[in-house]
């Protein structure tokens, strides 16, 4: 069946004649990438997980983080049982490093559509991985007695 060519629109809002449209592909990969560079540039920190994690971002083969000695060092493979598994998106990643997305939300947004993306192992290192590559990552507060002195009770509004 033939098509007829499109005729010019008469109404103005409705011209996409010069929309650019972006090649999905080609964005997936560059924030394939992203995810990688910012997971190495947030290696340093990573040794607080004190475990080991494998991380499939956006369906690629796995990688393993591994920082059960305190200090974290990417492997490709390995023997051992990992702690926790992921599979994230790698625009999940940059979004947590951005700061535009909040860690617990994303990851597990999609689990409820797809099983495969539910964090596996122990969640509360999952979670800590995904609070480590945010620009400010929580830090726990302090005990009590780390402080030189308590704030008193008091009713003077000079003290506040």
């Amino acid at each position: 069946m033939a098509g007829v060519a499109p005729g010019k629109t008469f109404t103005p809002g409705l011209d996409f004649s010069s929309q650019a449209y972006s090649n999905h592909a080609d964005k997936f990969e560059a924030d394939v990438k992203r995810a990688y560079e910012i997971i190495d540039e947030k290696l340093p920190l990573l040794g607080e997980l004190k475990a080991l994690l494998r991380v499939s971002i956006g369906g690629k083969p796995p990688f393993y983080i591994d920082a059960r000695s305190g200090t974290a060092k990417l492997e490709d493979s390995t023997d051992d049982e990992p702690d926790v598994g992921l599979n994230i998106k790698p625009e999940y990643i940059v979004q947590f490093y951005e700061g535009k997305l909040e860690p617990r939300y994303g990851l597990f947004k999609d689990a409820f559509f797809h099983e495969a993306s539910m964090p596996s192992g122990r969640v509360p290192v999952a979670i800590k991985f995904a609070d480590l590559l945010t620009p400010n990552p929580p830090i726990p507060p302090k005990h009590a007695d780390q402080f030189d002195r308590l704030p008193q009770p008091t009713e003077d509004i000079d003290q506040l």
